[in-house]
């Protein structure tokens, strides 16, 4: 009986080392600036901080290409809902304070870095990525009244990122997105949102630096 345990407790640890040891976790810190423009209005200028957590699993490839990451991407952001009360002029701007909260899917290609000694490619790794899912802002400050419908936008973010490991399963991370969204919300918070403008259509582009970690194999 013991033998029989003791051999599915070391069957089990086998089989989770080679199963979890493909997981893959980073967590990013981001600062940036967002342009956001309407179908009425100019763009306005607003600064956007995110907290990222992207959690999946690592396929192995390769020495230059050297593994794909299918990962679920997460996170909570800050920033303002803006728009010009006048578009004549630039100073005329109503904002709001907001948190958003976004979930979607992503992919990332990790390629061994080409401009480098291949002392130092043992160490790093070049990530290109891709990210598509929905933001939603539940939380909107100086607001009046609470929307009919919580604002939500669709979003694409590409992203480039290196890799500096520290350890064998463990990495510094430094990289830059640029992202696109476009929100959906409901007509009858138009005046609630928008300062009373009959605006059909929200759009915002942004550019974004990130550090972090990294935890998994390289």
């Amino acid at each position: 009986m013991k033998t029989k345990i003791v051999t599915i407790i070391a069957a089990v640890i086998i089989i989770s080392n080679n199963l979890f040891a493909a997981f893959t976790l980073d967590f990013l810190a981001k600062l940036g600036v967002v342009g956001s423009f309407t179908d009425l209005t100019g763009s306005v200028l607003e600064g956007r901080g995110d907290l990222n957590l992207q959690l999946g699993y690592n396929f192995p490839i390769g020495t230059k290409l050297k593994g794909i990451d299918l990962l679920f991407d997460t996170g909570i952001n800050f920033g303002s809902l803006s728009v010009k009360n006048n578009p004549s002029d630039k100073y005329s701007i109503n904002q709001m304070d907001i948190m958003g909260i976004n979930t979607g899917l992503a992919c990332k290609f990790v390629v061994a870095p080409i401009f480098l000694p291949n002392a130092l490619n043992t160490n790093q790794s070049a990530v290109y990525g891709i990210s598509a899912g929905a933001r939603f802002i539940p939380f909107i400050d100086d607001i009046n009244e609470k929307p009919n419908q919580v604002p939500i936008s669709l979003y694409v973010n590409l992203s480039v990122e290196r890799r500096i490991y520290t350890y064998d399963n463990r990495a510094f991370v430094v990289g830059a997105n640029i992202f696109y969204e476009y929100m959906f919300f409901n007509k009858n918070d138009v005046s609630k949102l928008f300062a009373s403008r009959n605006i059909n259509q929200h759009h915002s582009i942004g550019a974004l630096i990130s550090v972090g970690f990294h935890f998994g194999e390289n």
